[in-house]
């Protein structure tokens, strides 16, 4: 099998977009596109809970200086999207897509970013013990109260 052949279709979509959005494929400049995984930790408002369960308590800092960093070197490694792959909140409510718009709101006119919503984003029902499941639907707060909406 050829090397091209093993490539999935999305794959070359996004190398495809990327090479129409920003200046062809044919640049000689080498750009970052930044990925964000799981910052539903950072984003947690549990906080007896999560310091309980994991022991580290108020992360939320750590969600804003990722931002902060990707705007700080956007130039430097000529930084073109952020891609969030999912699970930006731990529990989708109100308080945590608050942190994750503060955090992103940072990329603002800066960045372009894509939030990609995870199963700890939609459908949360609590729990007395602050256990609750995730994804038991579609319904989400994200619309409402975070960045992807800006």
């Amino acid at each position: 099998m050829t090397a091209h052949k093993a490539l999935s279709y999305s794959t070359i979509l996004v190398a495809s977009t990327i090479c129409l959005l920003f200046g062809g494929c044919g640049s000689p400049r080498p750009f970052t596109l930044v990925v964000l995984p799981d910052t539903q930790n950072y984003a947690d408002t549990r906080l007896a809970y999560a310091d309980s369960r994991w022991g580290n308590g108020d992360l939320r800092d750590r969600f804003f200086r990722q931002t902060e960093w990707i705007r700080d070197n956007k130039v430097r490694l000529n930084i073109i999207m952020v891609a969030h792959v999912g699970d930006i909140v731990q529990t989708d409510y109100r308080e945590e897509w608050e942190i994750a718009n503060k955090a992103f709101r940072t990329l603002d006119g800066l960045v372009p970013y894509i939030l990609c919503l995870g199963n700890h984003d939609m459908g949360y029902e609590p729990h007395p013990a602050a256990t609750g499941k995730s994804a038991t639907s579609r319904d989400t707060l994200s619309i409402k109260y975070s960045c992807i909406n800006s």
